[in-house]
């Protein structure tokens, strides 16, 4: 997943710079109130849980970047949209993995 995440970043930093801005890739400057925090999880469920935390945030924050484009930016928002998209589905599919280690756990 992390491949992922990393592509997202160079597809949106590619859009950045067609647009004539410069990406900003500092980590001090890219955490901030809605970003993620991971803790030390030391089960699979407590791994699960903890992604599926940092995804509902990031997909939060794309719904908020989309809805904030409009139709202003029909390029950009696209982009988010698409980007989105697999974020959600990633979700959704972490969730079912979660919902069935849990019930696993919980029979053995």
């Amino acid at each position: 997943m992390p491949e992922k995440r990393s592509s997202d970043a160079d597809r949106i930093a590619e859009r950045i710079v067609e647009l004539n801005g410069q990406p900003d890739f500092n980590p001090e400057t890219l955490t901030g109130p809605q970003s993620s925090q991971y803790t030390n999880a030391r089960s699979l469920p407590e791994m699960i849980k903890e992604d599926l935390v940092a995804e509902r945030i990031a997909v939060e924050s794309y719904s908020e970047v989309v809805r904030w484009l409009g139709e202003n930016d029909v390029t950009t928002r696209k982009l988010m949209a698409d980007i989105l998209m697999v974020r959600r589905t990633t979700r959704c599919r972490h969730a079912k993995a979660f919902r069935k280690n849990t019930a696993y756990i919980a029979r053995t």
